[in-house]
């Protein structure tokens, strides 16, 4: 390029084309052959997971809700928090890659709901508007105005001076309540807010805030049925237990004698042949255990019982 130009594109020009390409011909960066670094990671269900092209569908399930948060340690935070009740915590670490705003659109899509939380400052409102001018709606839940009048907070008092690194404060005009003056000067950091009211306390806040966005959520997304097995009756459970046991028992001797002549094989055997012949050698020692024969008429009689009281429920739910 240096060849060619009087003057160098900036990373942030090269950024923007590419991202227009993408746009305009409705494909991603990972179709063209460049493939950004997965920079945004997910918490739910008590792990970390990392966000990238080939998993934003499968995350996008996580979660009734999904909370986008800019800064590491506040995520790390919350995390905790937001699992016990079923919320989905990304971090982003600052702006949000391509697939982090994939993830966004996919999760709305999939039934989550989703909202986003960052500093009152200048460089965390940008990252919202920069979701705004992908077309991408996300409801931002703090920090703001309304934080400082919920907990009591003198804004002024927890405000530092902004570090100002943006020259064009246009992307202001996407949020209509904040103070746009005090912005432009002046941030107010979340973890300002954390030191005032602990932690707990502001995800009460946040939680309050993202049941008023939406009063209703889908806990199928995050609660599971329980495994059929873990239904048993305690009785069925100790019956299987004891039956592993007392076969276990009887076919110890004869498992033993089929090993030793296993230690030591001339030549090769064909090993899935030779499994099936002691399955089969296995089998003869259980078929003929009295024990088991005197087992099997009982189990059989109460198999068909409840092979009949199944029937007999089917036939009432269709009636």
């Amino acid at each position: 390029m240096g060849k060619f130009l009087e003057k160098l594109p900036t990373r942030k020009y090269v950024m923007k084309l590419i991202r227009e390409y993408c746009k305009d011909d409705g494909i991603s960066r990972r179709a063209m052959g460049l493939v950004t670094g997965a920079r945004s990671s997910m918490f739910s269900d008590g792990e970390w997971k990392s966000v990238s092209y080939d998993n934003v569908i499968e995350l996008a399930r996580y979660g009734t809700d999904i909370l986008f948060i800019e800064k590491a340690d506040i995520a790390e935070v919350l995390a905790p928090f937001a699992d016990k009740y079923g919320v989905a915590v990304v971090n982003t670490i600052g702006y949000l890659t391509e697939y982090g705003q994939d993830l966004m659109v996919a999760a709305r899509k999939s039934g989550a709901h989703i909202a986003i939380l960052t500093d009152y400052e200048d460089y965390g409102l940008n990252i919202v508007a920069s979701v705004y001018r992908e077309g991408i709606r996300i409801p931002r839940i703090g920090i703001d105005e309304r934080v400082f009048h919920y907990f009591g907070l003198v804004r002024d008092t927890l405000a530092v001076d902004s570090q100002q690194y943006l020259k064009d404060y246009s992307f202001l005009n996407y949020f209509d309540h904040l103070d746009k003056s005090f912005l432009k000067t002046k941030r107010v950091e979340i973890d300002a807010i954390l030191n005032e009211v602990g932690n707990e306390r502001f995800w009460e806040y946040i939680m309050e805030r993202m049941i008023e966005l939406a009063p209703t959520r889908n806990y199928n997304r995050v609660i599971s049925m329980p495994a059929v097995e873990t239904l048993y009756s305690l009785e069925l459970q100790e019956l299987l237990t004891f039956m592993n046991l007392y076969h276990s028992t009887i076919t110890t001797d004869k498992m033993t004698e089929i090993m030793k002549t296993l230690y030591d094989v001339k030549g090769m055997i064909d090993v899935e042949e030779k499994e099936h012949e002691i399955q089969d050698q296995l089998q003869d020692v259980v078929s003929n255990d009295a024990g088991v024969k005197d087992m099997n008429p009982i189990l059989k009689k109460l198999l068909d019982n409840l092979e009949q009281k199944l029937k007999e429920r089917e036939d009432k739910e269709k009636k």
